[in-house]
């Protein structure tokens, strides 16, 4: 089974979260929202943005939207974004619900809830210890994926 970590990369520290991911999940595909390749093969895939104003990235916005009902259905996904800590709690997790949401209603099966990582200030760098958090919620979605499929 073929994994893909979608993201998008404001300043790169979304992008470096992704590929802490993907390295974890083992020789598993990563590609920004711009270069979008098939999801023939995907058997998981792992969608994240930076979160702006509360919401998805624009560029993963528009990669949602694309997608038709059903396109995802059989593909196991999560979702994280990166936010600056100091967001108001109510904003907590906007854009990764979003994202989940979006996956969901295109047959997605959410494997795991949302996740959050956290920058230092708006434009990075990440927070000590992120990269870390990042390897073991990968670890995590490869052990439900497993158990899934046992």
């Amino acid at each position: 089974m073929k994994a893909l970590v979608l993201y998008d990369s404001e300043f790169g520290n979304t992008g470096q979260v992704a590929r802490a991911i993907a390295d974890v999940l083992g020789g598993f595909g990563e590609a920004q929202a711009a270069s979008i390749p098939s999801l023939a093969d995907v058997g998981l895939l792992v969608v994240s943005c930076p979160t702006w104003k509360t919401r998805p990235s624009t560029p993963m916005r528009d990669f949602l939207k694309s997608l038709p009902r059903g396109a995802l259905r059989g593909i196991a996904v999560a979702s994280f974004d990166t936010e600056y800590r100091r967001t108001p709690r109510f904003f907590k997790l906007a854009a990764a619900r979003d994202v989940a949401g979006g996956l969901k209603r295109r047959g997605g099966n959410l494997i795991v809830p949302a996740e959050r990582f956290f920058v230092l200030e708006r434009q990075g760098p990440l927070e000590d210890g992120e990269l870390d958090r990042a390897a073991n919620w990968a670890r995590q979605i490869a052990a439900r994926l497993e158990a899934s499929q046992a």
